[in-house]
């Protein structure tokens, strides 16, 4: 079996229809509407494969493990399951369409795709789910759209990202969620009302700077390895300024209105 036609007037396909099959490529009619769970696990020779924009549910784990190379999230698509993209050896790069019906990345989405290398995400984003980024070694970089609440615990944990900003809008920062990010240099984080949880940017040994534009509402333990000398620009007083004294961690007052670092990716 190598070339796969999903015929008009089917709806769904089933949860393991093709675990592990030889599979090279699929076609898919636009009557489908559900691609069930573990759907096409295991496909490791699977290249390439077109999604339907009136398709609606991709469940979880449906693409675990196969061998596609690039995903386009369709326009009508309103559940995507958890850790649908994950452990796909040869996955690089996704895009979701500017108005996404579910407003996020569900949990270990693309964890494990060690050769990811860049994702377009929607306006509309409002969420990550916890490790939905994992071990995405080959991602150096990220956009945040500007509606994102809620980034998860570990979303880009083991992530090749080099530069990050986070939204002023967004709300909580997980555990873990940047930590061991290797090659991590800058961060800027813009938001007020944000709880940072523990070892958010721990374990990114060549992190250089971090800069607070406003005073975070709660802080974590250990956001930062101490022994990287990362250098910490918050505003004076407030309770990063105070953190950083506790935990003897770099400090230097940041300027209103001025950002010390540059991207230079």
């Amino acid at each position: 079996m190598k070339e796969v036609t999903i015929k008009k007037g089917q709806k769904v396909i089933p949860r393991q229809r093709y675990l592990k099959k030889g599979i090279t490529s699929v076609q898919i009619s636009k009557t489908v509407k559900v691609i069930h769970e573990e759907a096409f696990m295991g496909c490791r020779c699977l290249r390439h494969i077109e999604l339907p924009d009136t398709l609606e549910v991709v469940g979880r784990q449906a693409f675990a493990e196969a061998g596609i190379e690039d995903v386009e999230i369709p326009k009508g698509l309103i559940e995507l399951g958890e850790g649908a993209y994950m452990k796909c050896r040869h996955l690089k790069r996704a895009f979701f369409p500017q108005k996404y019906i579910p407003k996020e990345i569900p949990v270990r989405c693309f964890a494990g795709n060690r050769n990811f290398e860049k994702v377009v995400l929607p306006d509309s984003l409002q969420r990550i789910g916890a490790r939905a980024f994992h071990w995405c070694l080959a991602m150096e970089e990220v956009e945040l759209p500007g509606d994102l609440r809620v980034i998860g615990n570990g979303a880009f944990k083991w992530s090749g990202l080099k530069y990050v900003e986070v939204p002023e809008e967004v709300e909580s920062l997980g555990m873990n969620a940047f930590r061991c990010c290797k090659e991590l240099e800058y961060a800027v984080v813009k938001g007020a009302w944000l709880e940072i949880g523990a070892n958010a940017f721990r374990g990114c040994m060549k992190l250089k700077e971090i800069e607070f534009w406003q005073d975070p509402y709660k802080i974590g333990e250990n956001i930062v390895s101490r022994e990287s000398g990362v250098l910490i620009r918050c505003l004076p007083g407030g309770r990063m300024h105070q953190y950083c004294l506790k935990n003897r961690l770099k400090v230097d007052v940041l300027k209103i209105g001025i950002s010390c670092i540059v991207k230079q990716l």
